[in-house]
């Protein structure tokens, strides 16, 4: 396994790969694995120079997704979903409902694939919000959710979400 950093708008991200392909995009610093810039991370960090300059990035950046059938197949729709739009948890939850012909409501096991991306950026779990225009989870912080998507033009102050208060002990 190898892993560059990679210095964005949002702060400083660890790029993982197998060698082959991307496997992981981080906030930490991989435990494991070498620091070494092998051409699949070269191209990654390409394509997210050009996404910070908020231009739609066209290169396809070989990636492995690690995770179950459920999981792939939601991070499938997340990656479809366009730049600059959103899509809510139940517009995935109702797409994942439709293949599989059911009717059961698939939302909660949606966000909690969507919470496992091992890839976010370029899976672009940012874009999915909750109903009524809430901007909930993203695993990478909700103020960088909110960078991600006024990058885009998405107009965030249309869109509401609660910030988390840690209560401190002194």
């Amino acid at each position: 396994m190898f892993y560059v950093s990679y210095a964005s708008t949002i702060g400083l991200l660890y790029l993982e790969s197998d060698g082959s392909f991307l496997t992981g995009i981080s906030l930490t610093k991989p435990e494991d694995g070498e620091e070494k810039e092998v051409e699949v991370l070269t191209k990654t960090k390409h394509w997210l120079t050009a996404y910070f300059k908020k231009s739609i990035p066209t290169e396809k950046i070989p990636i492995k997704l690690i995770g179950t059938p459920f999981q792939k197949e939601v991070w499938h729709y997340v990656e479809g979903i366009p730049y600059g739009t959103v899509w809510t948890y139940k517009d995935i939850a109702m797409k994942v409902a439709n293949k599989r012909k059911k009717t059961s409501n698939y939302a909660q096991a949606v966000g909690q694939a969507i919470h496992n991306n091992p890839i976010p950026i370029i899976i672009p779990c940012h874009r999915v919000v909750g109903q009524n225009k809430n901007l909930v989870g993203y695993g990478l912080g909700i103020e960088k959710k909110i960078t991600l998507l006024e990058l885009e033009g998405v107009a965030v102050e249309d869109y509401s979400y609660k910030q988390r208060v840690k209560n401190v002990i002194e």
